[in-house]
């Protein structure tokens, strides 16, 4: 998931009316090597709302900016939908009482990078207090 908000927060914001398709493969996990990240943008006729479409990703990325989106005081409405079980995308409707729609997602991407990187690293360093407590080694590639 971090490999996902990393593509997307390195994807250029849209600030005028328009739609932008941005393709870039991101391996999740060797296994998905072939499977590439992309984000449509409907930007519509007003900035302050546009539709996200991200392939690739379903419940768990939709819900969770959902969550952090709805925190936002900036958000006047926000709402995600997967078609269909086996079409692999989410669409995300998103509605602000200003600022562009997609500067808002991308401060919401960006929270919700940081707060993976903390539970990461969180759960690294518990890891590594318990293995030292247990007499074994650190975790490979904690920092």
């Amino acid at each position: 998931m971090l490999a996902v908000l990393k593509l997307l927060l390195s994807e250029p914001r849209v600030s005028s009316p328009s739609r932008l398709v941005a393709r870039q493969p991101t391996p999740l996990l060797p296994a998905m090597a072939t499977e590439a990240t992309s984000i449509e943008v409907d930007a519509g006729g007003d900035v302050s709302s546009a539709t996200f479409t991200l392939h690739n990703e379903d419940h768990t990325m939709g819900n969770t900016l959902r969550y952090m989106l709805n925190k936002m005081p900036e958000v006047s409405f926000v709402g995600y939908s997967v078609p269909h079980p086996a079409e692999p995308k989410m669409n995300l409707r998103l509605q602000t009482v200003g600022p562009p729609a997609t500067q808002v997602l991308h401060d919401a991407l960006g929270s919700v990078y940081h707060v993976g990187e903390h539970v990461l690293s969180t759960f690294d360093a518990a890891v590594d207090a318990h293995r030292r407590k247990e007499g074994r080694g650190a975790v490979r590639g904690a920092s």
